[in-house]
């Protein structure tokens, strides 16, 4: 006999003991080093993409 996967959030599976509100704890930051030329191919789209409202915040500056 199987048993069902129980998944837990790594919020839900830490304990606070009441210190503080829960903030959520999956993020996830992926870095590449792109040539200058991608590099300024990015950062553009990034700038478009704020401009016309699809995500919100503002891009890392490029290098």
């Amino acid at each position: 006999m199987q048993r069902p996967f129980l998944y837990l959030s790594s919020a839900e599976a830490q304990l606070s003991l009441g210190f503080g509100a829960e903030a959520p704890t999956e993020r996830l930051f992926f870095a590449v080093m792109p040539d200058p030329a991608t590099a300024q191919r990015i950062a553009a789209f990034a700038a478009s993409l704020v401009a016309d409202g699809v995500v919100k915040g503002k891009p890392l500056l490029a290098e």
